[in-house]
């Protein structure tokens, strides 16, 4: 089975590729469920109430979610705590189930935000799609999507500058400006080109 990372900041389009490689037959990993999971870890909530406070459980004493968020994001440093304490249990989840799924025919896709540590993952990928768009698109996105304006600005300022990365080998990056079909149409060119579904 190939593999494919899709990999971009938060509001550029991930979702929309992933829905369309998954409607081509891919099967499709999201780092952001597996860590949910990973968060779930008695080990990790451990961790996390440690640095967090234990506001951020909900009555059953799970996390909440957005309560992590709002602490995790209000602050760079608080960011990379987060990130320090799953990041190694979610590199390693995924790991697994690409080598799990390796024997299998077909097309394997894991969408990956820039903080979950991509660049340590890419070895494991036969190509790597990055979706990047303007941040005022990116935004609009967000908060059509429920989300306050100030949240998601600290968010976005929150994930390392895209402009750090080099173009590579095997790798498409994809404008995220356009329409559906437009997006969808570079990506079906690319992964024929690639050889890696037809």
């Amino acid at each position: 089975m190939h593999s494919v990372g899709v990999i971009g900041d938060i509001g550029s389009g991930k979702s929309t590729v992933c829905a369309y490689l998954m409607s081509r037959g891919a099967r499709v990993l999201s780092a952001d469920q597996i860590s949910s999971e990973v968060r779930e870890r008695p080990e990790i909530i451990e961790k996390l109430v440690q640095v967090f406070g234990t506001d951020i459980l909900d009555d059953r004493g799970r996390i909440d979610r957005r309560r992590l968020a709002a602490r995790a994001f209000d602050c760079p440093s608080h960011t990379d705590e987060l990130d320090h304490i799953v990041r190694r249990s979610i590199q390693e989840e995924l790991i697994c189930k690409i080598q799990e799924y390796h024997a299998d025919e077909g097309l394997l896709v894991i969408e990956i935000p820039l903080v979950a540590g991509a660049d340590e993952l890419e070895p494991f990928f036969d190509g790597i799609i990055r979706v990047v768009a303007p941040d005022e698109v990116r935004l609009s996105r967000l908060i059509s999507r429920g989300m306050d304006s100030e949240d998601a600005q600290q968010r976005m300022s929150r994930q390392r500058d895209k402009n750090v990365y080099k173009s590579r080998e095997h790798e498409l990056v994809l404008y995220n400006v356009g329409t559906v079909d437009e997006l969808e149409e570079h990506i079906r060119l690319w992964l024929s080109d690639q050889g890696l579904m037809r």
